[in-house]
């Protein structure tokens, strides 16, 4: 616990490491009483819920991102099966910060959000299900598979190791823990191919499924965001990103292509994660302007504020293993998209790669000349469509021996 405060110290500063403590104090606290609130309530509920899942295929997810937090991969898959015939998917959630769940609440059709607490008790709820797959996305989560019975289990990894876990005292037992479970799983899913090649020696059944998007989602036209759309004012465009504002983030690369187009307004939504974004500078400029992160339901209006989407990652061993979720949100919304030289985002013919910040301008130049041709865009979404959740779903469930069609 000393080395990893020593960590965060270094990395963030004596304030930013202070309100992570208490942070952490206060979602222990939190959790600690919802836990206790799903005991009291839980006799009830416990029937219904076993009634619910007889005779079901149930995917129980264990805690990773708080279901409230974003809707990202565990979320866009736990939605996707929830839709299908005869399928239930059970997210259980540590609530530290956001969700706010006694015991369970059905938050989509066929989502059951769910206290971590019931995860030694989930026995009792599943005995009659047809089939329970247990999928770890986080590797922090998997001493609670020993808790309930599972007859799949599916190890989905996304980030790499060193990420992960990083500033960890005992790497090398979580490297054990990786491979043991890497081992022992049924099916071992990599979001990209440098973590699909860090896992086929050590897995038993490796696949590789990239990101995808909610196509019918995204692609559904929407009303440009008032607060983007009044940033236009003054300006030829507007260039935009959302997602994590941190060091992996191309601040130099967007600051010159800033200056030398001051006629593009540039708009970054998301959450700053670190000091990066405010030590880069950036928003000293004119033409860039920072939004909070926007919930998920908003992203269809803002990408309808915006002219060309950014992905202006700094290349180092993170980026280089991922696969950004955005990327096919942003081609289901019919947007151009330039992009870093990234490998996840290369290999997809309508991304427009750039080296350099001349070479951005370069490309958002030609991006923005040719966002009204019928081709390009038909490219776009034909891309879009042919990587959606459903599709990866699918991929999983097969390779598990399983098929279940949606409703």
């Amino acid at each position: 616990m000393l080395r990893k405060t020593w960590y965060y110290l270094r990395r963030q500063g004596l304030r930013r490491t202070l309100e992570l403590i208490l942070a952490q104090l206060r979602g222990s606290l939190r959790g600690a009483w919802y836990a206790l609130c799903f005991f009291l309530r839980w006799p009830g509920g416990a029937k219904r819920l076993r009634a619910r899942l007889a005779g079901q295929t149930v995917l129980v997810i264990l805690p990773t991102v708080e279901w409230g937090f974003l809707f990202a991969r565990a979320q866009q898959i736990a939605a996707e099966l929830g839709w299908r015939e005869g399928c239930t998917a059970i997210y259980l959630t540590r609530q530290r910060t956001l969700d706010r769940v006694c015991g369970w609440e059905e938050v989509r059709p066929g989502v059951i959000l769910a206290n971590a607490a019931l995860a030694g008790r989930l026995d009792r709820v599943t005995g009659g299900a047809k089939t329970v797959i247990a999928s770890v996305f986080d590797l922090r989560s998997a001493g609670l598979l020993a808790r309930f019975r599972h007859d799949r289990l599916v190890y989905e990894y996304v980030d790499d190791l060193h990420l992960l876990v990083s500033g960890a005292d005992d790497f090398s037992e979580w490297e054990r823990l990786h491979r043991s479970l890497l081992a022992r799983a049924d099916l071992a899913v990599a979001s990209a191919g440098r973590l699909y090649d860090q896992i086929a020696p050590y897995a038993a059944h490796a696949l590789l499924l990239p990101n995808a998007a909610d196509y019918d989602f995204f692609s559904a036209p929407a009303a440009p965001d008032g607060a983007v759309q009044a940033l236009r004012t003054g300006f030829s465009c507007v260039i935009g990103y959302y997602g994590a504002l941190a060091d992996w983030f191309d601040y130099e690369a967007v600051k010159k292509a800033a200056r030398a187009r001051p006629d593009w307004r540039w708009v970054l939504v998301g959450s700053a994660i670190g000091p990066a974004l405010e030590n880069s500078g950036i928003l000293k400029l004119p033409n860039v302007t920072w939004l909070p992160a926007a919930p998920y339901a908003a992203l269809p209006s803002y990408l309808a504020a915006m002219d060309v989407m950014t992905i202006p990652f700094a290349r180092n061993e993170i980026t280089e293993a991922v696969s950004p979720v955005k990327l096919f949100e942003y081609l289901a919304a019919g947007k151009p998209v330039v992009s870093a030289d990234l490998p996840e985002c290369r290999r997809y013919p309508p991304v427009r790669i750039y080296h350099s910040a001349a070479e951005l301008v370069e490309r958002i130049e030609k991006a923005l000349a040719d966002r009204e041709n019928p081709k390009t865009l038909a490219l776009l979404r034909q891309t879009a469509r042919e990587n959606i959740w459903a599709a990866r779903v699918d991929a999983e469930l097969s390779a598990l021996g399983l098929m279940n069609k949606k409703n």
